[in-house]
């Protein structure tokens, strides 16, 4: 919130959360005014048919947002892989091209984006 984020994205399982100890995530996130986003992807992992149903449902509100000049705080647990592959996702919907999404997420994260399961995934979006 002190960044600017008005809305926290999440991309860890419940199970994942109540692991790290922060299972109350959510409920602390909207007691700070931020709306909280849950789409989780498994840790090295692309993400999966439930994550794409849940993007899909919340997505218009993500768009809304980004298409507003909001921030978005993006995290997983090492706020690299996951966070990474997502962050660049959205910048190639937004019109990026892949290289330079890619290119730009690794910059800020030099790790994102270099598992198998990452580099397979994010290269189905955007065009080079």
């Amino acid at each position: 919130k002190q960044a600017g984020a008005v809305a926290l994205v999440t991309l860890m399982s419940d199970t994942e959360l109540q692991e790290n100890g922060v299972g109350e995530l959510g409920v602390a996130a909207r007691q700070y005014g931020l709306e909280w986003y849950q789409l989780p992807i498994e840790d090295d992992q692309a993400p999966d048919q439930t994550f794409e149903a849940r993007l899909g449902e919340i997505r218009h509100q993500l768009d809304d947002l980004l298409a507003s000049n909001k921030a978005l705080a993006i995290h997983c647990k090492g706020g690299s892989g996951r966070t990474g592959l997502f962050a660049a996702r959205l910048l190639i919907e937004s019109g990026m091209p892949r290289r330079e999404a890619i290119a730009w997420v690794q910059e800020l994260r030099p790790r994102a984006i270099q598992k198998p399961a990452h580099i397979n995934y994010i290269n189905q979006f955007g065009e080079d």
